[in-house]
């Protein structure tokens, strides 16, 4: 029996212990970034849905294209002193699908955001 105990004597033994903090080292490291990962992701989807839910809704106003207007007569009429003219010029062109000269007919009807929801799309 004296054998057998010397045999499995802690200076022959395997190094299992070695091992063991080795792997229990590798899950807790994997445990930890997994955890960081979705941390992180919470974070994310909760700023996505802050951003979303302060949106207004987008209102729009049909107007009729008369003899003489242009894009930005159009938007003057409609854009506020806190609105970039410009942007809002460009917004309106690109949700009628005006081509780059931003041409006009009259009788022409055109979808223009109100300048509220204009800032914030």
């Amino acid at each position: 029996m004296t054998h057998i105990i010397s045999r499995y004597s802690a200076k022959n033994a395997p190094p299992i212990t070695k091992r063991r903090v080795k792997r229990n080292g590798r899950i807790f490291f994997a445990i930890l970034i997994l955890v960081i990962i979705g941390y992180a992701m919470g974070i994310m989807t909760s700023l996505a849905f802050s951003y979303q839910s302060h949106n207004e809704p987008i209102t729009y106003i049909n107007e009729t294209v008369r003899r003489g207007d242009t894009l930005w007569t159009i938007a003057d009429r409609y854009c506020d002193n806190s609105t970039n003219i410009q942007e809002y010029i460009h917004k309106i062109a690109k949700l009628n699908n005006l081509d780059s000269n931003y041409s006009l007919a009259p009788g022409q009807e055109l979808l223009i955001p109100t300048a509220e929801s204009a800032k914030h799309n």
